[in-house]
């Protein structure tokens, strides 16, 4: 069985949930790219690797910024899907710390 977050008996419907929310702000923002996390973990609760993957893939060479628990489910789906996408996490920088301008 999956280890997602939220694969619990009779929670299809919230995965179902979690599919179309997600693509919808894919939609409306293609810049989103968090929603492709957490679509390949939801393909992947529904045991459709096919999809995991392309998510996977979509996120490929991607900086953002990741919550421990998404850092997790990134973990997770490398491990489930064999794919790396090689996103780089980026921790929140504190503005005006800029090395590469030393006068």
């Amino acid at each position: 069985a999956a280890s997602n977050l939220w694969h619990v008996q009779g929670e299809d419907d919230y995965i179902d949930e979690i599919i179309s929310s997600m693509k919808k702000s894919l939609e409306l923002n293609s810049d989103e790219q968090k929603a492709h996390l957490y679509l390949a973990d939801a393909y992947q609760a529904r045991g459709d690797e096919e999809k995991a993957k392309e998510h996977m893939n979509a996120l490929t060479g991607i900086e953002m910024t990741m919550s421990a628990s998404e850092m997790k489910i990134l973990d997770n789906l490398k491990k489930q899907t064999g794919i790396d996408p090689g996103v780089k996490p980026q921790k929140f920088k504190p503005a005006g710390h800029d090395h590469d301008h030393e006068h």
